[in-house]
């Protein structure tokens, strides 16, 4: 091989980079990058995340403090479809709570609920937590809207 002296490093090594991150045995905050993109995961694993487990890493990373999670089309798969029904059926007290408020009003309460429902699905597409508020309070807004339409 001639001129293999044009193929230099490109890089130079820093000497004595701090490595304090490797002593840590627990999370204090969320970290400043993490891929929090759970739609591509159960293509890219070799085994499969199953419904629970992706429930309890979505519970993870909103805990440490994650804002924007991702998460898969619920059309993608049936684990994404599952996904998304049981982050929707963890607020159905609250569709129900409010639907009790409306009783007596003209509505029947399979429909108060069919609305509230709606009004909670908007909600988790809309939501957006660098506001401050938390879901509870924005989805009950939004729910409300649905029932009085």
């Amino acid at each position: 091989m001639k001129n293999y002296q044009k193929y230099t490093r490109q890089y130079y090594p820093v000497a004595n980079a701090p490595a304090r991150w490797m002593t840590k045995d627990h999370i204090e905050k969320a970290p400043v990058w993490c891929s929090v993109d759970l739609r591509d995961g159960n293509q890219s694993l070799i085994i499969p995340m199953s419904l629970e487990e992706k429930l309890e890493f979505f519970k993870l990373l909103v805990q440490v403090g994650f804002k924007e999670i991702e998460i898969g089309f619920p059309a993608a798969s049936e684990t994404e479809y599952e996904f998304l029904r049981a982050l929707i059926e963890q607020n159905l007290r609250l569709v129900q709570k409010i639907a009790n408020d409306f009783l007596g009003r003209g509505l029947s309460w399979d429909d108060l609920v069919s609305e509230g429902n709606r009004g909670l699905i908007t909600a988790a597409r809309k939501f957006d937590p660098s506001r401050g508020a938390r879901f509870s309070t924005y989805s009950a807004w939004w729910i409300k809207q649905a029932i009085r339409q």
